[in-house]
């Protein structure tokens, strides 16, 4: 992680230092975790827990209802861990549904302050990755985040008032579709993505980022083609995705 996440992962650790975990834990110790397992989460240094384990934990069956003291006790491991990109689950999108359980009325103000501050942080760390880390596409993160119960209009925000190269081919991913699509977002999360990228001020921008990408051909352009040849195709090819779109807008 950089060093803006670690400060905030491990401010998370200090504000959510108070709270405690007990059993039974919010996860099916029927036929999902064992006792065993259980304990571990339990009496295991919070900064320890393994990612495994804590994946296990995430990916195992819940009650309906989650108690808010042991969402707040896990959180800052949680939080870690997506920051280093090793995400608590089998996907990165169901990392922290944990936190989307519950709303803002749910957490002082210096928490809600501290999730939303490592949202945009890790966010706007991540779109000046490309390629992705992995597997992730800058879909999955969003995902994860609305299913965060948080406000992503900010990112998107952040986004088309911080354009660049690599944050730019971030996009060319979206637009290669007519509407946003991933099978983890909500169908309000995707028609919510589908406006936002197909609309006019959007595709403009990103035209003419592509445009200068194209033009300059800098060193930056040439380091991400350097990785896959077919990154320099794509962009010409989503650029005549955006002009056409631009015409019936």
């Amino acid at each position: 992680m950089n060093s803006e996440l670690k400060i905030i992962v491990e401010k998370a650790y200090s504000i959510f230092s108070n709270y405690t975990v007990s059993k039974p834990i919010d996860a099916c110790t029927i036929c999902c975790v064992t006792e065993e397992e259980e304990n571990y989460l339990i009496h295991t240094p919070l900064k320890e827990i393994t990612r495994d384990a804590l994946a296990h934990y995430q990916d195992s069956a819940q009650p309906k209802t989650l108690n808010l003291e042991e969402t707040k006790y896990f959180l800052p491991r949680f939080l870690e861990l997506v920051a280093e990109f090793d995400y608590p689950s089998h996907s990165a999108e169901l990392s922290l549904t944990r936190v989307g359980h519950f709303s803002k009325e749910n957490w002082t103000k210096e928490e809600w302050k501290l999730l939303n501050e490592f949202m945009i942080t890790f966010f706007g760390y991540y779109l000046e990755i490309y390629p992705p880390v992995g597997s992730e596409h800058i879909d999955s993160i969003l995902i994860m985040f609305d299913k965060a119960n948080l406000d992503v209009s900010v990112l998107l925000e952040k986004w088309l008032n911080s354009i660049s190269t690599p944050n730019t081919f971030h996009f060319t991913e979206l637009i290669s579709y007519n509407e946003f699509y991933n099978s983890f977002s909500s169908s309000e999360f995707t028609k919510k993505m589908t406006i936002w990228m197909n609309s006019k001020s959007v595709l403009q921008e990103f035209s003419n980022s592509i445009e200068s990408i194209i033009i300059a051909y800098d060193d930056e352009l040439k380091k991400i083609i350097k990785h896959n040849s077919i990154y320099h195709d794509g962009l010409s090819i989503s650029y005549e995705i955006i002009q056409t779109k631009l015409v019936h807008v």
